[in-house]
């Protein structure tokens, strides 16, 4: 309806059709309050040659998404088959709040946080 035009590459491509892409667009597993992402794999060799060619790289996801659990001092290792992309990386988050950028991530997991909390605090 909007007129955009879309195409999946298969991950041995990426390099190749870099060059034709006005902007990198992907989901994520998990937004990390340092505006990192997690994805699966390869969406860092992606995010590379995006920022190489001065391409903007967007992540669409939900807010539930995004992991507070760092703020508590739990962190979990990465799970095979899925990449850590720098906040660096990353133009703007998309959410069904708005985009906000990167440095903005801690804000959502710690409002989640607090969530948390008062859920735990009136049982």
């Amino acid at each position: 309806e909007e007129g955009l035009s879309v195409e999946v590459i298969p991950d041995g491509e990426i390099r190749r059709f870099m060059d034709e892409m006005d902007m990198v667009l992907v989901g994520a597993d998990m937004v990390k309050p340092d505006g990192s992402i997690v994805n699966g794999t390869p969406t860092w060799l992606l995010a590379y040659h995006a920022q190489m060619q001065g391409k903007p790289f967007y992540v669409v996801c939900e807010t539930y998404k995004f992991d507070a659990r760092p703020l508590i001092g739990v962190e979990e290792a990465l799970e095979e088959g899925f990449d850590l992309i720098p906040a660096e990386r990353v133009r703007e988050i998309v959410t069904e709040r708005g985009s906000i950028k990167p440095e903005k991530a801690k804000e959502i997991c710690e409002e989640f946080e607090a969530a948390s909390k008062n859920l735990l605090d009136s049982k």
